[in-house]
């Protein structure tokens, strides 16, 4: 559907609107929008996790090696 929507714009009718499955209406522009946008979203929250897991990560080894050797009585 990008291929389809590339293609709509570059003959000029990127404007003109359509009916989508849910009969909502849309056009080539706000279509490539969104899924521009979608996109840069779940990359931003793929970074955002793997950072999170990262610093999970860091803070266990710390407590690991804060408290390796002592006992728990």
């Amino acid at each position: 559907m990008v291929l389809i929507a590339i293609g709509h714009i570059r003959d000029g009718s990127g404007i003109d609107t359509f009916r989508t499955i849910w009969m909502v209406e849309d056009n080539w522009i706000g279509f490539l929008t969104f899924t521009a946008v979608l996109t840069f979203m779940l990359v931003l929250g793929l970074i955002f996790r793997i950072k999170e897991q990262r610093k999970e990560k860091r803070e266990l080894e710390e407590l690991q090696a804060k408290y390796r050797g002592k006992s728990t009585e």
